[in-house]
C-alpha cells in the first residue's frame, strides 16, 4: 500500500538524521576567518552556534511517521478508531453501545 511505502520512507529518513545528529551534534559551532594585510588566513575567530539543518528534517519525519502510523492504525487509539469504523460500517453495535446496554439493563441479545 501507498501508506506503508511511505512510513518506510519517513522511517528511513528519521533513522538517517538520527544517526547524522549523533554524529554532528544539534548545533554547530561558526566561525569567521581572520585574514591578515595579504588576505592569508591567519587565525578563526569562534561567532557562536547555530542549530544543525537536521534536526528539522529530524522533527518532520517523527511527525510524519506519528501521523502516517495513526492512519494505519499503529497507535491503541487509531486501532480503536478502525475497530468502531469497521464496526459501524457491518452495521453491528459498537463495544460502547454494547456496554451501555449491559450496565443499562441487559439486552436481549445476550
Amino acid at each position: 500500500s501507498f501508506l506503508v511505502e511511505m512510513y518506510c520512507t519517513q522511517y528511513e529518513i528519521y533513522r538517517n538524521s538520527y544517526e547524522h545528529l549523533k554524529k554532528h551534534g544539534e548545533v554547530q559551532e561558526i566561525y569567521k576567518p581572520v585574514q591578515d594585510m595579504t588576505g592569508e588566513i591567519i587565525d578563526r575567530q569562534f561567532q557562536g552556534f547555530k542549530r544543525n539543518p537536521m534536526t528539522q528534517i529530524y522533527s518532520d519525519a517523527i511527525k510524519n511517521l506519528t501521523k502516517i502510523g495513526s492512519e494505519l492504525g499503529l497507535s491503541p487509539k487509531s486501532r480503536s478508531e478502525l475497530i468502531e469504523l469497521n464496526m459501524q460500517d457491518t452495521n453491528e453495535k459498537s463495544t460502547k453501545d454494547k456496554m451501555k446496554a449491559f450496565f443499562d439493563g441487559g439486552d436481549d441479545d445476550y
